[in-house]
């Protein structure tokens, strides 16, 4: 249909109506159902990309763990609160757990509780956020 045949005066203002907002309509829903292809395929890329990093990371990572020696607590002194033994071998767990793949040996010289009381971890996670610089 001629747009410029509309306006000539041959076509009612009815038509008109119904054409303009209809061929608009249309319009948006077909660059909406491109916009959802092109995500959708965007997606596969991604995790396509994704799967084939991990699996290389797989291959290069599947080497046996070493077994390293246990970390040593030291006795607490008189300024620090004795922590129970059960706490010191979760810390110890963790740090050699963090620094078992760098080849870096780490020693805990101490272990002491927390000086801020006052706010829980995620509070202080939100405080140190929000005064961070950009």
């Amino acid at each position: 249909m001629n747009f410029l045949a509309m306006f000539d005066g041959s076509s009612s203002l009815s038509e008109l109506i119904t054409i303009i907002p209809t061929a608009g309509i249309l319009i948006v829903a077909s660059m909406l159902v491109i916009l959802v292809i092109i995500i959708a395929v965007f997606g596969k890329i991604m995790s396509a990309i994704n799967n084939a990093g991990k699996q290389k990371s797989k291959k290069e990572t599947a080497e046996p763990v070493k077994a390293t020696a246990p970390v040593k607590a030291t006795a607490p002194t008189d300024n620090v609160q004795s922590c129970d033994d059960e706490i010191i071998a979760v810390i110890a767990a963790a740090v050699d757990a963090m620094y078992s793949g760098s080849g870096k040996r780490a020693v805990i010289k101490n272990i002491k509780p927390s000086s801020n009381v006052g706010r829980s971890a995620w509070a202080q996670a939100g405080i140190v956020d929000n005064i961070r610089a950009f």
